[in-house]
């Protein structure tokens, strides 16, 4: 191919010799590489509805021609809607054909045996280029799509066979595998241990790791996630009563009653709660003092209880009406019916000072105010001294059925706080006592920094996808042993038995 151009000399000192074939990128080079098998066209005429692009057909012996979509970049139309969504659409479209067409000329180099030098030096790294791109095309795809199995075969792949372990791509992946597997194995120590921070700290870092969103189509994570959030949606309550267990056994009773009443907390928190209040002293004594504590209650039967929070404000703003100060008390919502999660109705529960509470009372005990307050189109009704007592004995009993839990689980224990791994059974100075040894100190260490908020009952993890047990490898090498013994071309040992 002779090309023309001027060089600043006179007639004849631009033409010069060019290599036939010599052109830059895959599209270009490739050509020249497969000779007179593949035919390179361009089309003269660009038809704007329809990508057309240079193309090669590698099926046939002989040149052909055919017409494709281009391998790289958008059609320059005018007649395209200008939309995000159009645009979105036409470069996936452009992205999945660029892969196919890789993934065609990639298998056909390794057909032609292109790593073995049969194609030269050009056709190895023409094939590891398009093996590089592909790999790391997968390996992205793999990240945004999250499937822990898939990610994992992606960055193996890259490390084994296109030999992309120091890219630093890859390495970033390889960290995230190995994040991910530590998150894991600390889900399986919490499901094992009863601790919900080690499944609170995974499945924190699962969601910052930043894969797609079948990473937690792991059956482990998806139990982690699921007990996990489970529990968050109760932690500002949970910490409130620590707060109040920090302060003293009077000001964490007073938290207790307001959880217990209001149906705070689900049944086995409220069990947790219950039972680290059995375990203060003077638990009893404390609850009596908040129970003698001047409050009134106004009951609403007919009320959802989905609606306190609205039923609430609407029957303060009723009282700061009918000219009760009510800056001086404090309400809350709570259920009618103490114990019973099923039951609607909604209580609001008043509290302050004795003059702000007998005044109170008196505005609503006037005549022609009968119902007050009145929200939602719901009348008020006061507490009578038998509902009173019969709330008052709901919670004495759950605290009595709570001590006297503690009390039988302490006298089966020995009322000691160690460890549940019983190391004597063991010989000593073996290796496994040793590492039992080391799991009991390690309990007992857990067990004094973990907050009793964080305590569940020991649940059997799933099996992880990661995890080797859950996809052995196929193909195993298994000899039968009583097929070999009875076969006549092997000589039996000398012990008698297996094989030689």
């Amino acid at each position: 191919i002779l090309a023309q151009g001027s060089h600043g000399g006179g007639e004849g000192q631009g033409v010069q010799r060019r290599r036939p074939g010599r052109r830059r990128g895959c599209d270009r080079a490739l050509p020249c590489l497969l000779g007179g098998m593949i035919s390179f066209h361009t089309p003269p005429r660009h038809d704007p509805s329809v990508g057309l692009g240079p193309t090669y057909s590698l099926t046939s012996d002989r040149p052909q021609k055919c017409w494709l979509p281009p391998v790289v970049g958008l059609p320059r139309s005018s007649s395209l809607p200008d939309s995000p969504w159009a645009a979105a659409a036409a470069a996936k479209a452009a992205r999945e054909v660029e892969e196919d067409w890789r993934g065609g000329a990639r298998d056909w180099l390794t057909e032609m045996k292109a790593l073995e030098g049969r194609m030269g030096a050009k056709g190895s790294s023409l094939l590891a280029g398009l093996e590089s791109k592909t790999t790391k095309a997968r390996l992205t795809a793999a990240i945004e799509d999250g499937e822990p199995k898939e990610f994992r075969k992606a960055i193996r792949h890259a490390t084994c066979r296109a030999k992309l372990g120091a890219d630093p791509d890859v390495r970033h992946a390889q960290a995230m595998l190995s994040r991910l597997e530590k998150c894991c194995r600390e889900c399986r120590d919490g499901f094992a241990e009863g601790n919900m921070l080690k499944l609170h700290r995974a499945v924190s870092d699962v969601e910052k790791l930043g894969l797609g969103p079948r990473v937690f189509e792991d059956p482990l994570l998806s139990q982690a996630r699921e007990r996990y959030y489970g529990w968050k949606f109760y932690m500002p309550y949970l910490r409130k009563l620590d707060h109040a267990l920090q302060a003293g056994s009077l000001e964490y009773c007073v938290a207790w009653v307001e959880a217990v009443e209001g149906s705070i907390l689900s049944a086995e928190w409220e069990d947790s709660a219950t039972a680290e209040l059995a375990k203060l002293l003077g638990a009893q004594e404390a609850l009596e003092e908040v129970l003698s504590r001047p409050r009134f209650r106004l009951l609403y039967p007919a009320a959802s209880y989905k609606e306190r929070n609205r039923l609430l404000a609407l029957a303060q703003s009723r009282l700061s009406e009918l000219g009760i100060e009510v800056l001086e008390l404090r309400l809350r919502a709570a259920r009618v019916d103490v114990g019973n999660r099923d039951a609607e109705g909604v209580a609001i529960v008043v509290e302050g000072s004795l003059d702000a509470m007998e005044d109170a009372l008196r505005v609503l005990r006037e005549e022609g105010r009968r119902g007050e307050p009145v929200a939602m189109g719901h009348e008020a009704s006061l507490e009578d001294d038998a509902s009173r007592e019969a709330r008052s004995d709901a919670l004495r009993l759950c605290l009595e059925s709570a001590m006297g839990g503690s009390s039988s689980s302490d006298a089966r224990g020995g009322g000691g706080g160690g460890s549940t791994h019983d190391v004597t059974l063991l010989p000593p100075g073996t290796r496994v006592a040793a590492r039992a040894a080391a799991k009991a100190r390690a309990a007992v260490v857990d067990e004094t920094v973990r907050p009793w908020f964080a305590v569940f009952s020991p649940t059997t993890p799933r099996l992880s996808l990661l995890d080797p047990q859950a996809s052995p490898p196929a193909g195993r090498f298994k000899p039968d042993l009583k097929a070999s013994t009875s076969s006549p071309c092997l000589r039996p040992s000398s012990k008698g038995g297996h094989p030689a």
